[in-house]
């Protein structure tokens, strides 16, 4: 019983390991085919600036006939480091850079031939012969280079795609805070109560005030009817 498991096991590894290989192989092959397509291009970029560059002739009299010449030789010098790349299926992001620079050359390229043809029309200078052939070269060169950056834009997907996500977890702990409150001290300090003293110097005289004096203050002499009473 032991053995058929570890039979199962085995076979279940090796089919993994295939499957893998095959994949592996599938996406080296389909990344080679991506690469032949954007060398078989930039070979065309630079084939089209050769042809391009023979047909600024018949623009010799016009004031951007120099120009012409040194924009359409730079033009087929930045088809060769694509070219290169793409034969040795090196890095994306290095050939995306230099497809850039190649989009940019072509568009100033692009501005000098109209600028060229506009100024002929209004009487500057001339140009020898239709420029109908000078600018369907253009269209080409135009079209390939958007078709490399499409071939590359594909390949740096697939790359990013087949790498590794991942994921860091924050800690699920909270560090809780002390519950401790500083009591407030219950003593309240008691606030003084002062009473004014009633003064004790009145006379020690005898005698009951009579009712209709509120003062209080006197003394009698004698007794009976013949009591005389002082009020002061």
């Amino acid at each position: 019983m032991q053995n058929q498991t570890t039979q199962k096991t085995f076979i279940a590894a090796l089919t993994l390991a295939a499957t893998v290989m095959t994949l592996t192989a599938c996406s080296s092959t389909a990344n080679a085919d991506e690469y032949s397509r954007i060398d078989r291009l930039a070979d065309r970029i630079q084939k089209k600036s050769q042809s391009l560059l023979k047909e600024t002739v018949r623009y010799r009299h016009t004031a951007q006939y120099r120009s012409l010449v040194s924009q359409t030789s730079m033009l087929n010098q930045t088809a060769i480091p694509v070219h290169e790349v793409a034969h040795i299926s090196g890095d994306l992001y290095h050939l995306e850079s230099d497809l850039q620079q190649m989009d940019r050359c072509f568009h100033r390229l692009e501005g000098l031939f109209d600028h060229a043809k506009e100024s002929a029309s209004r009487g500057r200078g001339h140009i020898q012969g239709g420029t109908g052939r000078a600018k369907g070269l253009l269209n080409s060169i135009d079209n390939s280079i958007h078709q490399i950056r499409r071939e590359v834009r594909r390949l740096q997907q697939r790359i990013e795609t087949r790498r590794p996500v991942y994921t860091t977890t924050r800690p699920s702990y909270v560090t809780s805070r002390p519950a401790y409150i500083t009591p407030r001290p219950a003593y309240v300090a008691p606030r003084p109560v002062y009473v004014t003293p009633r003064p004790t110097n009145r006379p020690a005289y005898g005698g009951c005030p009579s009712q209709g004096n509120n003062r209080g203050d006197g003394f009698s002499i004698g007794g009976g009817s013949s009591r005389i009473t002082f009020r002061f």
